[in-house]
């Protein structure tokens, strides 16, 4: 009972104390003394409502400050747009599904994409928090470059759910599941969806599999904005690294790319990645959507020679 009581003074301070700095490493020091809690339901910083488990490993920023990736979380709110159409591969507890719906209106339409059970359970609940609004489509599959009705997903004892993938790589699943697979090209003429605006794409190394199965997507006369998580952890699970995902994009539109700095939200203009380099998020936008680009603070392009070590849009942890 003790603990549980540190545990949500711990939560006061980091959400409410108007000195930022610090917060971070005390609510670090809290998770890991205290004992877990049981899931409840927290109000994020800008009013929604979430389901919250820490065991999830997932949710640890959203309950102590309130907020959940707030770098990317910026840059979607700027690139997004009262009627857009938008995907969320990756929707995971629902995050991104849910500032979606609530940026695109009654007028726009969201299609979320969580293949494990457990966690599209977790996202229909928190969906039907902010309200269930019939724009906002959910749908338990795996996004790819084919489809098959059942593939194995691999789920990790020593990560969180959010880690799931569609291949173990070096590491040893401590459990697997199953989910069916589509394209998303497949799946946008199934249901009727016209011309998609916007695409957030997280699905643990599956991006570049993501991307070959929506060729149609790209070649729609306005291609969408995407914001894609290229990280070379996970990318070499599955064959390429993140400079794969740029050239493929770039050879079917002139898109910009922008690798968001994950602790100012900056971006910085990049042609691709080093061979060392381990990722980024990344703004892509194509001719035709640059307008939002003024919404941004731009950092130039580094130097040809730039080191990883130094690279300002690297991933940081989310605490």
């Amino acid at each position: 009972m003790a603990r549980n009581r540190c545990l949500r003074f711990v939560r006061l301070y980091t959400r409410y104390s108007p000195i930022r700095r610090g917060t971070a490493r005390l609510a670090a020091l809290g998770r890991r003394w205290c004992a877990t809690p049981p899931p409840e339901v927290v109000r994020a910083r800008d009013g929604r409502r979430f389901e919250v488990d820490l065991s999830s490993g997932m949710c640890d920023t959203l309950y102590f400050r309130g907020e959940y990736e707030p770098a990317v979380t910026g840059v979607v709110r700027k690139v997004v747009s009262a009627g857009d159409v938008c995907i969320d591969a990756g929707a995971n507890f629902g995050w991104y599904t849910t500032l979606l719906a609530r940026l695109v209106g009654p007028t726009g339409g969201v299609h979320a994409f969580e293949p494990v059970p457990e966690v599209y359970a977790w996202l229909e609940r928190n969906v039907a928090l902010s309200g269930h609004d019939p724009h906002v489509h959910l749908v338990r599959a795996a996004l790819g470059d084919g489809s098959q009705p059942e593939v194995t997903l691999y789920l990790f004892e020593e990560m969180s759910l959010g880690h799931t993938s569609l291949r173990s790589g070096r590491r040893t699943p401590s459990r697997v599941t199953t989910a069916p697979l589509m394209t998303l090209d497949e799946y946008l003429v199934g249901a009727a969806v016209g011309s998609v605006s916007f695409i957030k794409a997280d699905i643990e190394g599956a991006e570049l599999a993501l991307i070959a199965g929506a060729d149609g997507v790209l070649a729609q006369p306005l291609p969408p904005i995407w914001v894609i998580e290229m990280a070379r952890e996970t990318s070499e699970g599955f064959g390429y690294r993140p400079d794969a995902i740029v050239s493929y994009l770039r050879a079917r539109a002139p898109y910009r790319f922008f690798a968001i700095d994950e602790h100012d939200g900056r971006l910085i203009e990049i042609e691709g990645f080093a061979p060392r380099e381990v990722g980024a998020n990344v703004l892509c936008v194509p001719p035709g959507r640059e307008a939002c680009l003024s919404r941004f603070r731009i950092r130039p392009k580094p130097p040809d020679d730039f080191s990883p070590d130094r690279y300002p849009g690297r991933f940081v942890d989310d605490l």
